[in-house]
């Protein structure tokens, strides 16, 4: 399958839906899709990140760029290298001190393999079989650099000698598979490169707003083993419990709702006393949702998410106002800007005018997003064609 685009579909009625957007790509990226979207854990600090193991794909405030893993293809790893000892011609093991020779390194169904220093190596090197036994004719003293060598097909692995008590080792071997020598990268370093820009910071600042969520619950103040007792005041330890804290504004109203029954108990606190519960403000009231008002004097407000029987729903959701709002994660998202397509992303026969496109979460199939309306992300042509 050939990947000429990524289009943005907007589902108009059942299966129909109808192209709104498209962002280039090319075939490259469909060593990219994975079912699985995270948080991008690089140097970039991106927004999303899709892998399948060779290529990833990683969104970020410059733009959407496909990377190539690119690890190190050397061989030889000097961790096992095995000291006083070496190869003698006739490929048998002997020891002398001073002397070393690498570890066993498998060469299983290689054609070729290519040794490169960068100071004169000890000579000698052979193969064996997969039970150690000396392939017959295969040892070679050559001090060549680099040194390529055809594997025999009985080999399973090659050793070579690394330093003899007058030749140190060199500080850089590198052995890899083939006929031609690379430059020097060390045994197991990992890296990545450029295989080609998806869209440019310019093509993506145009079709991406920063949207901050309206959930004021943040997921990372959560305090565990704790609860808000019934006179509203944060109490611990106490073992299964939790609860959060967020803060508030006097006067204003908040609607507590959750995707599954939620331990009762919600308080506020001023900021000189934030672990006592201002008096008469507890509020024992199993309604989800639940719409409360800060006191006069409050600073936060502190609410149970769960108990040693009840537990934490996975939607925890705080916003101003008496009314529940449709669950958001807490933070700032990018967000597809409606205006920005050709026929944008809003208009009255479609009725999608508080439509919005999350690039982030866990998408379906290779789809890259998920939406809290008719709205998908798909690839042209589609990954289940």
């Amino acid at each position: 399958m050939d990947v000429d685009y990524i289009g943005i579909y907007l589902i108009v009625t059942g299966p129909e839906a109808r192209e709104i957007g498209r962002l280039p790509t090319t075939a490259a990226l469909e060593a990219a899709m994975t079912s699985v979207l995270r948080d991008a854990a690089t140097t970039e600090d991106g927004l999303m990140l899709t892998e399948s193991g060779e290529r990833f794909t990683v969104v970020t405030d410059v733009g959407m760029t496909i990377y190539e893993n690119d690890n190190s293809p050397n061989l030889y790893d000097p961790a096992a290298d095995v000291e006083g000892s070496y190869i003698a011609s006739g490929g048998s093991t002997k020891s002398a001190v001073g002397w070393a020779l690498s570890g066993p390194i498998s060469v299983s169904g290689l054609g070729n393999i290519t040794l490169t220093t960068n100071t004169t190596r000890r000579a000698g090197l052979a193969f064996y079989d997969a039970s150690g036994t000396y392939v017959s004719g295969s040892y070679t003293a050559s001090t060549a650099s680099p040194l390529t060598v055809a594997v025999p097909a009985s080999a399973a692995t090659v050793e070579f000698n690394v330093q003899s008590d007058t030749i140190a080792q060199p500080t850089e071997i590198m052995l890899v598979s083939g006929t031609s020598a690379v430059p020097y990268r060390p045994y197991g370093e990992t890296g990545s490169v450029e295989v080609q820009e998806l869209v440019a910071k310019s093509e993506f600042d145009q079709i991406v707003i920063y949207q901050t969520s309206p959930n004021l619950a943040d997921p990372e103040t959560v305090v565990y083993d704790a609860y808000v007792n019934n006179l509203g005041d944060p109490a611990a330890p106490t073992v299964d419990w939790a609860y959060n804290r967020v803060a508030v504004t006097p006067g204003t109203q908040y609607t507590i709702s959750t995707n599954t029954a939620r331990r009762v108990g919600v308080s506020f606190c001023t900021a000189e006393a934030p672990n006592e519960g201002i008096d008469g403000s507890y509020i024992s009231n199993s309604a989800n949702p639940l719409t409360v008002t800060a006191p006069a004097t409050a600073a936060t407000m502190i609410f149970n998410v769960k108990s040693n029987t009840i537990p934490m729903p996975t939607e925890v959701m705080v916003n101003e106002g008496a009314t529940a709002l449709a669950y958001q994660p807490f933070g700032v998202r990018p967000v597809l800007d409606r205006d920005a397509f050709d026929p944008p992303l809003a208009g009255a026969d479609d009725d999608v005018s508080t439509a919005t496109l999350y690039l982030a979460g866990e998408g379906s199939g290779s789809s890259y997003v998920e939406s809290d309306c008719s709205c998908l992300l798909y690839t042209s042509p589609s990954p289940r064609d």
